[in-house]
């Protein structure tokens, strides 16, 4: 019924066709779903329904990959710490904003849109058991 309007690609019909496709058991068709087809205004976020719809499916490096390319967006950082938490990899989640953090403390000037980047690498490294590290 919901999947007529998530096929015109608006991005809250298409959260909740992936949403009761997954509770259905149907990942493949889920994610066949969320998978985010062809330039749109609002890439970022479909791209993060899609890393959020591979995670509830047992993916959550997949949905790590898929939302690297994304970083330097404002929200991405906070939205990979949230969907990855409790998933056990948050050394491969740590990877991803370490040079982005490293580049925004050395010239913070020249990228502006990525302070978000250190309160995720701190949200990760004290949920990693590595809060020494978060402080500094």
């Amino acid at each position: 019924m919901i999947e007529p309007f998530a096929a015109t690609g608006r991005q809250p019909a298409v959260r909740a066709g992936t949403d009761v496709l997954l509770r259905w058991g149907r990942v493949g068709r889920a994610l066949e779903l969320a998978h985010p087809r062809g330039p749109r205004t609002n890439a970022v976020d479909a791209w993060q329904a899609y890393a959020q719809a591979l995670v509830r499916a047992g993916r959550a490096d997949e949905a790590i990959g898929v939302l690297g390319p994304y970083l330097r967006h404002r929200r991405v950082p906070g939205a990979l710490v949230e969907i990855t938490e409790g998933q056990e990899c948050d050394e491969h989640v740590l990877e991803l904003p370490t040079p982005v953090a490293h580049e925004f403390r050395h010239a913070p000037k020249h990228c502006p849109d990525m302070w978000e980047v250190l309160p995720a690498q701190a949200r990760i490294l004290e949920r990693s058991g590595h809060a020494n590290e978060a402080i500094r």
